[in-house]
């Protein structure tokens, strides 16, 4: 049994500073590789790299060959970097693969100031060259690091694991069904209680050891650390309530991850689980540094629903006596069995020992007990099932519209001992009251083995041919009821209550906004009247009496010019504000209907309204998103579109974008880049203004005509405008239509009896 620590036990030694440092490349087989880096030099590399593998793993639209080439031409970089040969270097590569693992190792007291050896994604890149140095016959590879560090004197903790949870994350995710899944495969060695944190003292509390040991495992949920690839985390990165007021007395917010490594690794813990996106790069060292022996953090995003599944199978396969390479492969091995197994992320794992001579295994932990049998036929209990569902608190129809699954948070069903045999009969009902009930019901197969899962969420699509679901002036309260059963008995039954919101309503947040091109409305009858009327200015504009709108065909300049007379001379739009909206981060959008009858609107409504003509006429509009406004444009020809997207897919980046939008300690991904109409990263914004500079891409301020200003005008202001925008770091995103349209985003069918407002 271990001792208790003294109390007085000093701090763990924080990261040194020093420019340079060494990396060690190792595989089992004795290939061993040495690098002598220096952060400032490699770390534009770094991010340079990161920003790739971002942008392309979530979009899915660069071929694994290209994906292999760019590997193997930043370990070029690298090995030159490091002083070492390129032959070198291949030579280490192809005996890498052969071996299917490598362990990257750092020394501790030798991180930079950018800290370029933790942040650089050692396991997509030597997976990505491995596979091309053993020409495609290394399927599954494998990378771990280790981070060695001056021994600490200490025993390792041997009590039962702890289960602790953010507090934040207990109020934004299904802590409750993770915790039930990794508790099964824990055993007997884990506490009863599931403890909820929200400041150091109160984490610190919990870890505490209980009778003789502190525990010798912590899983810990919490929200991901940055919604973006963190460089130089600032030390505010897990702050949970924020910084307590100036002269609180209140317990100390969990602020810094430097002080939260140190009291996770307080005792010595043999295992540190991190179930959040983020983690692997920062958070996962810093634990080790501070004196765990093992732990594990996820690189980028990964999916709630992927964590509770691989770190349940790890746990059992550790704790029954494989060494923590093989529990890793067997959970990332399990994984792969799994609905949309990619969305686990990047998995690390970071030691203290050298994972190639195994250490000392963990006790064998007592499994679980098993449930009685007989020689009838037993069905499963209703506990061999977890339900983690949770719908939206407010359902917005254009996420319901342009996607499968916006009607839930999450739903996933996880298999816990014994899971039935039936297949599950689901059925989600949508009442608003006083409409008939949308409703969906279907048949799936149960998760076969314990751990495995089914995700729900994206099987359900709900009928919304309603009326009332399309023309309501007013949110409503409804409700959502969900059944689930198996062999004519009820296994899951809830009913939650729920926000209807109006359907000219659209959320700008990280979960709706992409969907703003369905507020182009090239088929609404105010752009058949605008068209009328334009007719005749484009004829007189061309000279020419046979003159018609045919998009690419004919010169877009004239017809645009046709356009913006008609709307700006005779239908004479002013402008609004934005009506009113109930809910933070909403805003209710007019109809082009609604905007000729009124003659008003604001900059989103007049930029949706001149994209719906454009859309109508075969011209390609684009949707411009900054802070507190919105432009609207159109690609000059349809070959300028196409020659942007291309520069995009073979993403030539320059070092200057990422001298000026990405310097030491920023940070370099906002968004996600899985929706390729949405563009959001800085590399892309680079392209928007080279496309605008080369006038490929033409930029309209369109409140422009509300003050009766000319189209060259508009377009001066609008360039000036996504100018200021990008110097400033206020411009969000362009959203090209087209695109969208050919990846399901279509036009609202929207009713338009009476004003919205």
């Amino acid at each position: 049994m271990a001792k208790k620590r003294s109390a007085k036990r000093p701090a763990a030694p924080r990261a040194s500073r020093r420019s340079g440092y060494r990396v060690t490349l190792r595989t089992p087989g004795g290939a061993r590789l040495t690098l002598r880096l220096h952060g400032n030099e490699f770390h534009r590399e770094t991010v340079r790299w990161n920003v790739w593998l971002v942008s392309t793993q979530l979009r899915h639209n660069v071929p694994k060959p290209e994906r292999r080439r760019q590997a193997r031409d930043l370990l070029k970089k690298v090995s030159r970097a490091g002083g070492i040969s390129e032959q070198r270097m291949n030579a280490f590569l192809h005996r890498a693969a052969k071996d299917g693992i490598v362990q990257v190792e750092t020394d501790w007291e030798g991180f930079s100031a950018p800290d370029t050896d933790r942040l650089f994604p050692w396991e997509e890149t030597l997976a990505l060259a491995c596979r091309d140095a053993a020409g495609g016959a290394a399927q599954r590879f494998l990378v771990v690091r280790r981070l060695t560090r001056k021994t600490l004197a200490a025993p390792t903790a041997s009590g039962p694991a702890a289960i602790i949870v953010s507090r934040d994350a207990a109020a934004a995710f299904g802590t409750d069904s993770e915790a039930r899944v990794v508790r099964r495969s824990l055993g007997e060695s884990v506490r009863d209680s599931l403890d909820t944190v929200g400041s150091l003292d109160e984490l610190r509390r919990c870890l505490r050891p209980q009778g003789n040991d502190p525990p010798r495992i912590i899983h810990w949920m919490l929200r991901s650390v940055d919604k973006g690839i963190v460089f130089d985390a600032d030390d505010l990165t897990l702050s949970l309530d924020g910084p307590p007021a100036p002269g609180s007395r209140g317990p100390r917010a969990l602020s810094s991850d430097q002080d939260v490594a140190e009291v996770l690794a307080a005792h010595r813990p043999a295992l540190v689980g991190l179930s959040s996106c983020y983690t692997g790069r920062r958070l996962a060292p810093l634990v080790i540094g501070a004196g765990a022996d093992l732990a594990i953090g996820i690189h980028h995003e990964a999916e709630d629903a992927n964590l509770p599944a691989f770190f349940a199978t790890f746990y059992a396969a550790w704790l029954a006596g494989a060494d923590p390479i093989g529990a890793l492969r067997r959970a990332l091995a399990f994984n792969r069995d799994q609905p949309d197994h990619d969305a686990l992320g990047a998995v690390t794992l970071w030691s203290a020992h050298d994972l190639f001579v195994a250490p000392p295994k963990p006790p064998k932990a007592a499994p679980p007990p098993s449930p009685p049998t007989t020689k009838a036929v037993v069905a499963a209990p209703l506990e061999s099932l977890v339900f983690d569902c949770e719908p939206e608190p407010a359902l917005n129809y254009s996420i319901l519209h342009c996607s499968r699954g916006g009607l839930f948070r999450r739903f996933v069903v996880t298999a816990l001992d014994r899971p039935p045999t039936d297949p599950l009969d689901i059925s989600v009902r949508l009442d608003s009251g006083s409409d008939t009930a949308a409703e969906c019901r279907f048949i799936m197969p149960a998760p076969a083995v314990p751990n495995a899962r089914i995700d729900v969420a994206a099987a359900v699509a709900l009928p919304l041919g309603g009326a009332l679901l399309r023309q309501r002036r007013e949110t409503l309260k409804g409700s959502i009821e969900v059944t689930v059963g198996a062999g004519g008995r009820t296994l899951f039954r809830k009913t939650w209550g729920v926000d209807l919101l109006t359907c000219d309503e659209w959320r700008d947040d990280f979960s709706g906004n992409h969907f703003l091109p369905s507020f182009v409305l090239p088929r609404d009858p105010a752009v058949g009247e605008i068209l009328t009327h334009a007719q005749g200015l484009l004829r007189g504009i061309t000279d020419n009496y046979q003159a018609a709108f045919r998009g690419y065909a004919v010169d877009a300049r004239q017809q645009v010019q046709a356009l913006w007379a008609s709307l700006t001379d005779h239908f004479r739009i002013d402008y609004i504000i934005s009506p009113p909206a109930n809910r933070r981060s909403c805003q209710r959008l007019r109809t082009p209907e609604e905007m000729l009858r009124y003659r008003r609107g604001n900059c989103i409504d007049l930029a949706l309204l001149f994209a719906s003509c454009w859309e109508c006429i075969h011209l390609d509009p684009v949707l411009f998103l900054m802070r507190n406004h919105s432009l609207c444009g159109y690609w000059a020809s349809g070959e300028a579109r196409q020659k942007f997207f291309d520069s995009l897919e073979r993403h030539a980046l320059d070092d200057s974008s990422f001298v000026s939008n990405t310097p030491l300690g920023g940070t370099v991904a906002k968004r996600s880049g899985s929706t390729p109409w949405n563009l959001t990263e800085h590399f892309q914004f680079a392209a928007i203004r080279a496309a605008i500079q080369e006038k490929a891409l033409v930029p309209v301020q369109a409140t422009c005509t509300a003050s009766r200003a000319s189209l060259q005008k508009a377009i001066d202001n609008g360039t000036s405008a996504i100018d200021l925008a990008l110097k400033e770091d206020d411009f969000d995103a362009m959203l090209d239509v087209r695109t969208a349209r050919e990846l399901g985003v279509t036009p609202l069918p929207i009713l338009t009896d009476s004003p919205v407002a």
